[in-house]
């Protein structure tokens, strides 16, 4: 039986800083090169530009990103974006990670 060992990174962000975007990218640098099959983003803040044309240039794998920012909060946002995960494992990338 084959399993699969692949993983999906989640994450919810609000990059409103510099030191968030600079923060993201090393906490990126860190494990990007892990067994990664998809990523789906949701970013939002000031520097989400920034954010998005940073993981457009770096990810390799499927890239999904959202700029979900709706009323309902982050929580509700994060479930609506997850329903893309179709892997056994996911990884839940906090921005501060």
């Amino acid at each position: 039986m084959e399993t699969n060992n692949r993983i999906t990174i989640l994450a919810n962000f609000r990059i409103d800083s510099k030191e968030r975007l600079s923060r993201m990218k090393d906490s990126f640098a860190s494990f990007s090169n892990a067994n990664i099959e998809a990523w789906i983003l949701n970013i939002r803040g000031p520097f989400m530009d920034d954010a998005v044309s940073f993981f457009k240039l770096n990810v390799k794998q499927d890239l999904k990103i959202f700029k979900e920012d709706s009323k309902l909060g982050w929580k509700h946002d994060t479930k609506v974006i997850s329903q893309y995960v179709n892997t056994t494992h996911v990884m839940v990338w906090v921005e501060d990670h």
